[in-house]
């Protein structure tokens, strides 16, 4: 037998939360108690080693740091493990995650109907108990009861999920093969076409591998086609994003303060933080490489424009609202370079919201000045090791597609990509796509993905 869900059978808090931002804030109280439950595991038996799972993140799912941030504050013994309503937990930019996200595309592709519908069984019943104690702000709920209730949770989803994570090749492809609406995705139509093309050769070695070889497949025999464009679409992304990564996180590593020992400290340690760093002194620090980094982003950011008004409706590439630059001779100097920064950070400002940023900016008449927020971001250390080697000279730029060109030789073109791989690997997901289509030969992990 089934039932439908409603406003009525949730739990205390939730009740009340029917209109769309309160339906976002349920689904951001949800993502993190259940994002909370795939942490844990036999090891984890008190505060400490959940935060310490936290950092593993096993399950590789998104947003982690908001749950890391939710446990950071609860180190205090006399915290109590219940829902939060504070943006510095984990309600900060609620246009993000998996509610705004992820269940359109659900629906989208018929995984989930308009209304929530579960199975009327004891189990799930136990279930809404759980998340009655989440959201219960009146009660005072131990670590030891939070910690029965997560493992209670992790049995009930992510092991059932991971008891079948084998299989999921499987469920992918029968759901491609069966979804009226998936039949007119890109995502069917790279699909069909490696099935059709490349079959005596998979599973290939990497996703790299796969990658090319399906550019130089289509290229070869579907040019001017929708999956010609849709590839043409998806290099200006990978190019476009890692150029764009870099830079941000070239910028937060700049801004993040510098602590010097003060003259009058008498040889202290403490430290004074500065109050934010000028981006002109960025600019002048950086100069030698930063005018063919960004340079080469405006161009990729002009292919977008020019696919924007070829492919018209079908073009999934976003609206770049960028300036037209009129460059002195084509020379992309320091008025043009601050231009791309400031349109990056700006970006950045809108998309992550005001909580949520990792350095923000103070902008007048003289200058920019950068401030570092609190927020930690992993994987700076890839933009810092591929600022040793721009300094260095060896400038290694992401290809782009000669959209004029007969051939395309795509083994010269992705050669650079190596180079960039933090910031070009995790971006359009051939890892992801392969290992589930069974495309990629697969490895032993279970990453989430």
């Amino acid at each position: 037998m089934e039932m439908i869900i409603t406003s009525d059978d949730l739990p205390a808090p939730f009740k009340t939360m029917t209109n769309s931002r309160s339906r976002l804030r349920l689904m951001r109280h949800l993502e993190i108690l259940f994002g909370l439950a795939s942490l844990v595991n036999e090891n984890v038996k008190d505060l400490p080693s959940l935060i310490e799972a936290a950092q593993e993140n096993p399950c590789g799912i998104l947003n982690i740091e908001r749950i890391r941030q939710y446990l950071e504050h609860r180190k205090d013994s006399s915290s109590s493990f219940i829902c939060s309503e504070s943006p510095d937990d984990y309600m900060a930019n609620l246009a993000y995650g998996i509610g705004p996200h992820y269940t359109v595309c659900l629906r989208e592709f018929d995984m989930m109907r308009k209304r929530g519908e579960f199975f009327d069984n004891e189990k799930f019943k136990t279930v809404l108990k759980k998340v009655a104690n989440w959201g219960n702000q009146t009660r005072r709920s131990s670590f030891k009861s939070f910690l029965d209730d997560l493992k209670f949770l992790n049995n009930y989803s992510w092991k059932e999920i991971f008891k079948d994570f084998d299989s999921r090749t499987k469920f992918w492809i029968s759901l491609l093969e069966s979804s009226d609406k998936l039949k007119h995705s890109f995502l069917y139509q790279i699909y069909l076409h490696a099935r059709s093309k490349l079959p005596e050769n998979l599973p290939l070695d990497s996703a790299d591998a796969l990658r090319q070889r399906i550019y130089e497949s289509v290229f070869a025999s579907a040019r001017g086609l929708d999956l010609y464009w849709c590839l043409v679409e998806c290099r200006i992304f990978e190019v476009l994003t890692a150029l764009a990564d870099f830079l941000i996180y070239s910028l937060i590593v700049y801004a993040t303060p510098q602590y010097e020992i003060s003259e009058d400290a008498g040889g202290d340690s403490r430290a004074q933080r500065s109050r934010g760093k000028k981006l002109s002194t960025f600019i002048d620090n950086n100069i030698f490489w930063l005018p063919g980094v960004t340079a080469h982003l405006y161009e990729t950011i002009k292919q977008a424009r020019f696919c924007k008004e070829k492919m018209a409706d079908s073009c999934q590439i976003p609206e770049l609202s960028f300036p037209d630059l009129r460059l002195d001779k084509g020379v992309f100097g320091r008025r043009e370079i601050r231009e791309v920064l400031l349109f990056i950070l700006n970006r950045h400002a809108r998309t992550k919201g005001s909580g949520m940023t990792f350095v923000n900016i103070l902008e007048d008449d003289q200058d920019v000045v950068l401030i570092r927020t609190d927020r930690q971001q992993a994987g700076l250390d890839s933009a810092k090791k591929i600022q040793e080697a721009l300094i260095q000279g060896d400038v290694r730029l992401p290809g782009l597609i000669n959209l004029n060109a007969d051939f395309v030789d795509f083994d010269q073109l992705f050669k650079n990509d190596s180079f960039w791989a933090s910031f070009v690997a995790n971006n359009f997901l051939w890892a992801t796509f392969g290992r589930w289509f069974g495309f990629v030969k697969q490895k032993d992990d279970a990453s989430g993905d």
